[in-house]
């Protein structure tokens, strides 16, 4: 549990985790339509402003030079040349790397792109 008052109902991270990526991916998928319903940009202003309240903040590092070290699961490798040495790139983000006050509580998912 984060924070407990009197007057407040305890939140658990687990929950602010499902609920930062699933708020993650409805971005996502909104990005594509020129013009989403007013009533879903809303909705995403209300979600960030409620994480950003417990400091839950989520990555995104598609088209970002894979590294490893970095805090994410590789799911699929797109190999579009078999040559030895090329740069990995993040074609696609699954699911997004969470933070919560700065620091991992969740991996990312990944696909690579060679």
């Amino acid at each position: 549990m984060l924070k407990t008052t009197e007057d407040t109902v305890p939140v658990l991270l687990l929950d602010l985790i499902d609920l930062a990526v699933e708020v993650w991916r409805l971005e996502n998928g909104c990005r594509n339509v020129p013009e989403s319903p007013i009533f879903i940009n809303h909705f995403l202003r209300r979600a960030q402003a409620f994480l950003e309240k417990y400091e839950v903040e989520t990555v995104d590092l598609t088209n970002k030079i894979y590294e490893p070290g970095l805090a994410v699961e590789v799911v699929d490798l797109i190999d579009q040349d078999s040559d030895a040495g090329q740069t990995e790139v993040i074609d696609e983000m699954v699911a997004p790397i969470v933070l919560q006050n700065g620091r991992v509580v969740k991996h990312g998912q990944i696909v690579l792109r060679r």
